[in-house]
């Protein structure tokens, strides 16, 4: 997993970040890191916190000031433990149509999950990120076509339906 986050409401966040157009199975991959997080609690995330401090700057946090931290940090004053639906965020320079599609699609099904762009330039020997607008209709529109036409086709079905119940009556 390339990052693993807490958000302000309690919930722990996959992240997946791919420095290109996000490839065919990026949407899986993240997938695959939000079903593993779904079953990590705080004790775990504070174990795990408290190793990236000891080795990162070479100096030993308290498990309790971590937690403190931890607690300090989240604005839901009901949070006591994570849930096991983490939210997930792609973040590429691009999506394929069948990605967004299928990002779609899970979103429909009520699972978080948000594709976020990011473009790099090159500014002298600097190099700058501008986020992208996580709004992705234009490219999935054939998707966003087919539900509608779906939709459509499903409540003149369902009109129908009831005309003919109406009818026999």
């Amino acid at each position: 997993m390339d990052i693993l986050a807490i958000d302000k409401n309690g919930k722990l966040v996959a992240i997946e970040l791919k420095r290109d157009v996000a490839d065919r199975f990026a949407d899986l991959q993240a997938i695959h890191y939000a079903t593993y997080s779904s079953n990590i609690n705080l004790e775990q995330i504070i174990d795990m916190m408290a190793d990236y401090k000891r080795k990162k700057y070479d100096k030993d946090v308290s498990k309790e000031e971590i937690q403190n931290g931890i607690i300090e940090f989240i604005a839901n004053p009901d949070f006591s433990e994570f849930d096991n639906k983490p939210r997930i965020i792609l973040v590429a320079n691009d999506f394929r149509e069948e990605t967004l599609s299928a990002i779609l699609w899970l979103r429909d099904d009520g699972i978080n999950i948000t594709c976020i762009k990011l473009e790099p330039y090159k500014i002298g020997e600097n190099i700058v990120i501008k986020p992208g607008n996580s709004s992705f209709l234009p490219e999935a529109k054939d998707y966003i076509v087919q539900v509608e036409q779906k939709k459509k086709t499903t409540s003149e079905l369902t009109k129908r339906q009831d005309e003919l119940i109406f009818e026999k009556r």
